[in-house]
């Protein structure tokens, strides 16, 4: 194949396929697998360049530079595929270029697998075999492919960039993980994201960035991170912070992770601590003490885990979570809500709540089944005034909310002894024993702890003998 030096690259590369450098004007025809296609350019942006050459994007492809950007003399374009469908990387790649019944098989054999889709260009125009038929960005011009590209066209196809942890060659100095980098370094460390750990990656850089500035990260902040997993907000935080410290439970994530960050960020990977533990037997962190808590919390143990972070690290002042759509609607919900429940009780007696933004479900691989929502606490600026103990009012948030459906006389008898005498802590406390517990707020539960506490203390202090007092 002949190839000429090239002026401007048009990089399209494909998660597991293939990647072609195409010079500046010019033409060649090109032939991968047996499937010929014609390349052509003369556009002078992003996206008349993309359109120039036939290549199709889909809506969750990740295209850099931004469509629209002016492109100079050696400039490039990376155009990284999502294949939601197909997270095994022993399955064949799919073609960088072909005729379009390749293509329509590749995605009717997804289809029928029942793994996704593959976002399919049906519009023929520009696309030729032997270049007998001109390009939209040569028609644009009014000229003929040969007359707008001028002659020959220098490629050259190569395989995808080697795994992580090895040097990053990418040709954009983006640090932060994209699809294709998140696919590989998945396929080399062997790891299939699993249920049982709540594993759903984050593949897009935008979003992990999006969350970075959602939680309001200042350049002095410790941040402490729960379940890197491969590590795209761990780099996105790395770039905000000045230190960041990742725990992980799964033993190959935790044991690359370090690598990963020396080998995208090297500039920061003395500023990054890894703990290889459960998070819920976390009880002390390495360095600094944290100031903001952000992380990408597993569905099955978000709300469990959180609350252990804010219960052992009073230093940390901000936390944003990301969690499944529901749990970020009860941790946020305010009383009166069908969905205020003890996970909304407990994190408000830690902090102030809010929800923060929606995340939809394709910036996941795997993808997740449900949506998945952005929560933000601020800790109190001071802790709640009672004399009851935070044991003590959780104590009453879980009876209350045990049988829900219950009066709070009806549903706390059980943990004030009898009915009468959890009526006679609700009135106490000034609390109508006819309400139920989703209309309570945490400092009226914790008045109700308080005031059965001083009941119970006067009651001991009244049975004792003489003599023991």
């Amino acid at each position: 194949m002949r190839r000429l030096l090239p002026q401007a690259l048009v990089v399209a590369f494909l998660t597991g396929g293939a990647g072609a450098s195409v010079a500046k004007d010019k033409a060649a025809e090109v032939n991968v697998d047996g499937h010929t296609r014609t390349l052509r350019t003369c556009a002078g942006d992003v996206t008349g360049r993309l359109a120039g050459e036939g290549v199709a994007t889909g809506e969750h492809d990740v295209i850099r530079p931004a469509p629209g950007t002016a492109l100079d003399g050696g400039d490039a374009i990376e155009v990284g595929r999502v294949r939601p469908h197909d997270p095994d990387p022993r399955r064949p790649a799919a073609r960088g270029v072909g005729d379009g019944a390749h293509r329509r098989r590749s995605a009717a054999r997804a289809g029928r697998a029942g793994r996704g889709r593959v976002p399919v260009d049906r519009r023929r125009s520009g696309r030729t075999a032997r270049g007998s038929r001109t390009s939209a960005a040569a028609r644009a011009c009014g000229r003929t492919a040969a007359g707008c590209c001028g002659g020959d066209l220098g490629v050259t196809w190569g395989t995808s960039p080697a795994p992580y942890p090895c040097p990053v060659t990418s040709p954009t100095p983006d640090a932060l993980l994209g699809p294709a980098d998140v696919r590989e370094l998945a396929a080399a460390l062997g790891v299939r994201p699993t249920k049982q750990r709540g594993q759903n990656f984050v593949i897009d850089a935008n979003t992990v960035r999006r969350i970075v500035r959602t939680a309001g990260v200042r350049p002095d902040d410790v941040v402490v991170e729960v379940g890197p997993g491969l590590g795209s907000l761990t780099l996105a935080l790395l770039e905000a912070a000045d230190r960041v410290t990742a725990v992980e439970i799964d033993d190959v994530l935790a044991a690359a992770l370090p690598a990963t960050v020396a080998a995208r960020m090297p500039e920061r990977a003395e500023r990054f601590a890894l703990v290889h533990s459960d998070a819920m037997h976390v009880t002390e962190l390495p360095g600094p003490a944290p100031t903001a808590l952000v992380a990408n919390l597993p569905y099955n143990v978000a709300v469990p885990v959180l609350l252990h972070m804010l219960e052992h690290f009073p230093s940390i002042e901000r936390t944003l979570v990301m969690v499944q759509a529901e749990v970020a609607d009860r941790l946020a919900a305010a009383p009166g809500s069908k969905v205020y429940g003890v996970p909304s009780v407990k994190a408000n007696w830690y902090a102030e709540v809010k929800r923060a933004g929606a995340i939809g479900r394709n910036v996941f691989w795997p993808a997740p089944n449900v949506d998945s929502g952005l929560v933000s606490l601020v800790r109190r600026a001071e802790p709640l005034r009672t004399g009851a103990s935070r044991r003590e009012v959780f104590a009453v948030v879980d009876a209350a909310f045990a049988q829900r459906r219950k009066t709070l006389r009806a549903a706390l008898a059980g943990w004030a002894g009898s009915a009468a005498a959890a009526e006679a802590a609700l009135v106490a406390a000034g609390v109508s024993p006819q309400a139920r517990g989703e209309s309570l707020t945490v400092e009226e539960f914790a008045r109700i702890a308080e005031n059965a506490r001083n009941t119970r203390t006067a009651e001991n202090a009244v049975s004792k003998e003489p003599g023991q007092q």
